[in-house]
């Protein structure tokens, strides 16, 4: 009898969480972050889940008609989805009822819904290897050793948010130790591809985390990352590039000029045979991580960015993600103003981070009133020898938010852009400004005017 009422109980839960979607569909991408379609308990619930992923992929609001239209699209069972459209009413109608879930509770019955599905999951686990151990159709050693491993399980089973702190010390120390012994290599952090700046961050990119790269306009922001990220997936990275900027097009002809050292001009009126040659041996070696880097220039929207993320994760397995840049994005002009829009946006963007375990870079640009420091400092007619004011976190738009969940944050700065004729020509300073756990400074690199291209000084 406890058994049915508290199936009873997670069936009512799982009904208002997907009438809460149903009246509330930004909620979705936190829905889709944490459950899959198996998490909920009866096929009716796993098949209105499913067509609100199949919905939200589309980059389409979430109503019954477009559930019901997905799914039938999907398996094209006019029974099965006439039962979708009849499950997904009450589901609407009980919530009215009830009430939708705040946001705190929302979020409490995710937990709610992932922990009972995990016991299900071990449960029928558990089932079948006593059956097998009874049967005798297995060899009955390893089914003893399933069973007797799966009951410690369900005994001993922690909440899923807090450990005690001793028992994690010794599993991270474990780790350190196969790495320290060679079984494993270290992964907490990913390399930028450029040696300096590793050494700046402590070794490059946590993960998981959301990281900032900013500057202001004319500074090669865009370029530095494009050229990192490709440079990650050439190593093995599933790196997805979304660009609220530049077109696909654009993208892919600036990476053109910057594989064969060309320009437009020079495309335009013919390459000679050694400049054609080394376009197509450079296109060659990107055919081969051509699988690893994505690229999205449609997705403009808060909530299209959500789901283009979430899809590339599910079905490509992205560890790394770059968004260009945050300012451009097009923000919805009934949700107030746009740096409090600014601000849930780059928080949700840290949470999908540490609940996916991927990185996350933010391109941003620096706010105006560092130009009004400039103008006031070249206005001065200081010695020309005294360096120029160096960005600061201060100088960032929106930069508490900024401050607040971004693990690392690098500023890109060429003095050369206010100096032509400076001593700092072909130079770009990285200026590590924030690095959780680690130290602050600076990284100088090449920078290469001509095709827009940065290098490490320590290589050739």
């Amino acid at each position: 009898m406890k058994d049915k009422i508290q199936r009873k109980e997670i069936e009512n839960i799982e009904i208002k969480f997907l009438g809460t979607i149903f009246h509330k569909p930004a909620l979705i991408n936190d829905a889709v972050n944490a459950l899959r379609k198996e998490s909920f308990s009866t096929s009716d619930h796993q098949a209105i889940f499913e067509g609100m992923m199949l919905v939200h992929d589309d980059h389409r609001k979430i109503t019954i008609d477009a559930v019901v239209e997905a799914m039938d699209d999907r398996y094209a069972k006019s029974e099965w989805t006439d039962k979708i459209r009849n499950v997904s009413t009450d589901c609407i109608e009980l919530t009215e009822m009830n009430g939708t879930y705040d946001d705190t509770e929302f979020f409490e019955f995710i937990d709610l819904i992932r922990e009972r599905a995990h016991k299900r999951r071990m449960i029928n686990h558990y089932a079948e290897c006593s059956k097998d151990l009874v049967s005798g159709d297995k060899d009955t050693d390893y089914a003893r050793q399933q069973y007797e491993a799966l009951q410690n399980d369900l005994e001993n089973e922690k909440p899923t948010t807090s450990v005690r702190l001793y028992d994690q010390v010794v599993i991270q120390f474990d780790q350190w130790q196969k790495i320290q012994d060679g079984e494993e290599e270290f992964t907490a952090r990913l390399s930028t591809g450029f040696p300096t700046l590793d050494r700046e961050l402590g070794g490059g990119i946590m993960r998981p985390s959301l990281c900032t790269f900013s500057g202001r306009p004319s500074m090669g922001k865009s370029n530095f990352c494009n050229q990192m990220c490709k440079d990650m997936a050439r190593r093995g990275e599933k790196v997805l590039m979304i660009s609220t900027e530049m077109t696909r097009v654009a993208i892919a002809n600036r990476e053109i000029f910057r594989m064969g050292k060309v320009s437009e001009q020079q495309m335009k009126e013919g390459l000679e045979a050694e400049q054609w040659e080394l376009l197509i041996e450079e296109t060659a070696r990107f055919q081969a991580f051509r699988d690893n880097l994505f690229v999205d220039d449609r997705s403009v929207t808060p909530e299209k960015i959500f789901s283009t993320i979430h899809r590339h994760i599910r079905r490509h397995d992205v560890s790394v993600i770059l968004i260009d840049y945050i300012q451009n994005i097009s923000w919805p002009p009934t949700t107030g103003e746009s740096h409090v829009q600014i601000a849930s946006f780059i928080k949700k963007l840290d949470r999908i981070a540490q609940e996916q375990g991927v990185i996350i870079i933010a391109v941003s640009q620096l706010s105006r009133a560092y130009e009004n420091r400039i103008a006031s400092f070249m206005s001065s007619k200081r010695n020309e020898e005294e360096e120029f004011p160096r960005p600061t976190m201060a100088d960032h738009s929106d930069t508490k938010k900024f401050d607040e969940s971004s693990s690392q944050m690098v500023c890109i700065f060429r003095e050369e852009v206010y100096r032509p004729n400076g001593p700092c020509q072909g130079q770009a300073d990285l200026l590590v400004l924030k690095n959780r756990g680690g130290r602050t400074g600076k990284a100088t690199v090449r920078f290469d005017g001509e095709f827009c291209t940065f290098s490490d000084y320590a290589s050739p």
